[in-house]
């Protein structure tokens, strides 16, 4: 069997195909086939819905687990590395806090799901992405620039949507060894009913880890993670069939604050979902149910303080997908919501009532496609808010295609900055509005028989940003204090050839804040992925993954900027496909040691090698 090609992070939505139906089987481009034609993948994040026949205009990109296994990822965030306009910045390798900065945005403007149920903390407003285990994931959907009008708060940056594996037919083990004495073992299997099925995944890892930070006492910051994911659905009849999901993840980690105090967390997540569609005609109606649960707990080894934070999300979703005719798509839906927040603080509210009403159209007239949505977000505590999406694509030709996309977006405050309990240092700010942006994008995309090219430009401007200040008593307090200004432009190129496959992509941002004139911290303003894959014959292949970042500042305590150097990074990984049950892969991470931190005082871990195998019976 011949190795699956594979370069890294690839697949580019090639959009508004509205000069032909039969120009929808070229929407997906991906970088890792010949031709576009041979991915079965379709996107719903962006349309919040299957739309096979017009899929949306904005600007999408799918990563696949092929895409991850050829990488050797060990992480989500190293995954999200390779992609055009994301930028992380993390306190140390795999099991410490990372932030993802999508386009420049700030960390909280990236909204992160798990086959569509929100992950993000109602407390702090960040989702613990390097808790995600990449074993599990079957694509990564992600789509850039404002959603909220079918989303949501949080999509200002954009939307990542992780979809959980479908398993294989049969059942898949694997094991993986790596530096600092990593060790990982998975287990795949799924269950047919019937015409349904049920996938079970099962994923242990842990690690050493490595002294994360270089002014705190040396110790080496591990960790242990493990995750049960069990997915399925069950079709009953021509036109109902039901869906499910529950997804357990626990463990610890070890880190190093330069604030000092706790310095280990054990966490016990999930999330639970449970949906229907029914087909009447024309129409689907579908109806989700979903909870959330994050249980956390911070420890200081040194003075054994504990400290336990619980955060719960549920939520109802009814949706009704309508095709009116040939031409034209409506898709409306309503959400109702409850956060609940317990534990050892005692926050001045600790749950809030959610709400919102949305609406989303495609017409297709000629060679141009339109789009339009709009939805209502009602939130217990804080201003409504009304969001919308309007795009346009045209199809110059069979191979050209342009769109513009107009958005906006915002950010609800978390509990924290609204209800924190008052003590001598801080408290919360009752009083404070939502974070808003209006972003604008246009995008040019040709493609040819082997090869795809996309440019995008972009200008995104975000007001009401909530910073915490000190007062005059130096009680330190949430306001909303700044706006910002990014603009930027990224540039995307796939080439595949007989046996080499090559995709190239370079960001360029100016992050601004608006009142200080000044570059937003801890934000790269280059980056450049080449990632090369090449089959040396139906058994070995390679990937290579080099990437270049330019220096970033980081503001210290004391008001004084910290420089954080540019680097070339080479990431070296080999396949070899013994059989067509029998994998192995090896990798070589920053094999010139050349990675510099992404955030000051915090160490990379240099040079660490990996090698798995994987095992279908």
């Amino acid at each position: 069997m011949k190795p699956t090609k594979i370069t890294a992070a690839i697949a580019v939505c090639f959009a508004a195909q509205a000069a032909a139906n039969s120009q929808a089987s070229d929407n997906i481009v991906n970088l890792t086939s010949p031709t576009a034609t041979e991915l079965e993948v379709i996107s719903i994040t962006a349309n919040r819905h299957v739309n096979e026949v017009y899929p949306s205009i904005a600007n999408q990109t799918v990563i696949t687990a092929s895409d991850i296994q050829a990488l050797n990822a060990s992480s989500l965030g190293e995954v999200l590395a390779t992609i055009a306009g994301f930028d992380l910045s993390s306190n140390g390798g795999r099991g410490q806090t990372a932030s993802v900065f999508l386009r420049g945005n700030n960390a909280g403007h990236t909204l992160f799901l798990l086959n569509g149920v929100k992950l993000s903390s109602a407390t702090l407003g960040l989702t613990d992405f390097q808790k995600v285990s990449v074993a599990n994931i079957e694509r990564i959907e992600i789509v850039k620039g404002p959603r909220a009008a079918l989303w949501g708060s949080e999509a200002i940056g954009g939307v990542v949507n992780i979809i959980t594996k479908s398993g294989e037919n049969g059942t898949e083990i694997g094991a993986k060894i790596a530096s600092f004495n990593t060790q990982q073992l998975t287990l795949s299997t799924r269950v047919e009913h019937g015409e349904g099925q049920t996938n079970i995944l099962l994923d242990h890892e842990r690690s050493d880890g490595y002294h994360v930070l270089e002014f705190a006492a040396p110790d080496d910051d591990g960790f242990r993670y493990n995750s049960l994911s069990v997915n399925g659905q069950q079709t009953l009849s021509s036109s109902l069939s039901l869906n499910w999901l529950l997804n357990f993840d626990r463990g610890q980690n070890d880190y190093d604050s330069a604030f000092g105090g706790a310095d280990q967390s054990k966490h016990n997540n999930q999330q639970l979902a449970l949906g229907a569609d029914y087909a009447i005609g024309a129409q689907v109606v579908s109806v989700d149910l979903s909870r959330m649960v994050e249980d956390t707990t911070t420890y200081d080894t040194v003075s054994t303080f504990a400290s336990r934070l619980i955060t719960q999300r549920e939520g109802l979703t009814i949706t009704d997908a309508i095709e009116l005719d040939g031409n034209l798509d409506l898709f409306v839906g309503a959400e109702i919501g409850k956060e609940t927040v317990s534990g050892d603080q005692n926050f001045a509210k600790t749950e809030r009532d959610t709400s919102a009403l949305f609406v989303q159209s495609t017409y297709v007239v000629g060679q141009a496609q339109f789009e339009g949505a709009a939805r209502y977000d009602d939130i217990d505590g804080v201003d409504s808010e009304l969001t919308y999406n309007l795009g346009i694509g045209y199809a110059v030709d069979k191979n050209v295609n342009v769109t513009v996309n107009l958005g906006t977006g915002f950010k609800v405050p978390t509990f924290n900055d609204l209800y924190w309990p008052t003590d001598l240092y801080s408290m919360g700010n009752p009083n404070l509005e939502s974070e808003r942006s209006k972003n604008l994008e246009v995008a040019a995309y040709v493609q040819q028989d082997n090869a795809n090219l996309k440019v995008s430009l972009f200008r995104n401007a975000i007001e009401n940003l909530i910073e915490w200040t000190p007062n005059a008593n130096f009680v330190y307090q949430p306001n909303n204090v700044d706006s910002a200004t990014i603009k930027g432009f990224e540039v995307e190129f796939g080439l595949n050839l007989e046996r080499s496959h090559h995709h190239i992509n370079a960001s360029f941002i100016i992050p601004t804040n608006d009142l200080t004139g000044e570059t937003l911290t801890l934000r790269a303003k280059r980056r450049v992925n080449y990632v090369f894959g090449f089959d040396i014959n139906e058994h070995w292949s390679t990937t290579t993954h080099v990437s270049y970042v330019s220096e970033r500042e980081q503001k210290a305590w004391d008001g004084n900027i910290n420089k954080i150097g540019s680097y070339v990074q080479f990431d070296l990984n080999g396949h070899y496909q013994l059989n067509t049950n029998t994998r192995f892969s090896f990798g070589v991470k920053d094999a010139f040691e050349q990675q510099e931190p992404s955030a000051w005082g915090y160490l990379v871990p240099g040079r660490r090698l990996e090698l798995q195998a994987k095992y279908l019976f």
